[in-house]
């Protein structure tokens, strides 16, 4: 059985009717609890927009340093996503930065970017020198061809980037292949 409501049910302190439109009482005049709400909520945006340039001033900064990755690299929902979750709170470095390369595979990362990330994930480091502890275990996923490596003398220093796996051939690829290689045809 369906109970009658009211036609106009009116909340005062969301100035609202019900189907959400604003009453005005007393004419033009908004209720006074609106006024607050709207002045509250203006705040509020205003705070959003200063913090929104304050993160993308910070952004920059760090881009410039060399330590972020560019907009244009696609990392940043990893990015988000890695602050909000912290996958990296209970990995093993090896495993965080292998990762952080499998996230992102079309990207060439840096020691320092690989850093950045690990840091953003909640990664721990037990060392006085993180960045050194990223760079010995990103070349020992190098020496394990587990990633592709750009050396690189100077400030930067190398650069690595996941190993994408050839996708397998078919018997017929190979088949075909040795066909070619003997030389032969077949009738």
């Amino acid at each position: 059985m369906r109970v009658p409501t009211p036609k106009n049910r009116h909340n005062p302190l969301t100035c609202s009717d019900g189907i959400r439109t604003l009453i005005l009482e007393q004419g033009n005049k908004v209720d006074v609890t609106t006024k607050r709400l709207l002045k509250h909520k203006r705040e509020l945006q205003m705070q959003r927009a200063s913090l929104g340039r304050d993160i993308d001033a910070i952004d920059r900064a760090l881009t410039l340093a060399g330590v972020k990755l560019p907009r244009d690299s696609g990392a940043i929902p990893t990015e988000t996503e890695y602050t909000l979750h912290l996958p990296f709170k209970q990995m093993g470095l090896k495993d965080s930065c292998l990762k952080v390369l499998q996230d992102l595979p079309d990207v060439w990362f840096t020691k320092t970017q690989i850093e950045f990330l690990l840091v953003l994930g909640g990664c721990e480091f037990n060392t006085d020198d993180a960045k050194n502890s990223v760079d010995v275990s990103l070349r020992r996923l190098a020496d394990q061809n587990l990633c592709l490596v750009e050396r690189s003398r100077g400030s930067e220093g190398n650069r690595y980037k996941h190993k994408s796996r050839e996708p397998s051939r078919s018997a017929d690829e190979e088949e075909n292949s040795e066909i070619e290689d003997s030389g032969t045809t077949n009738p």
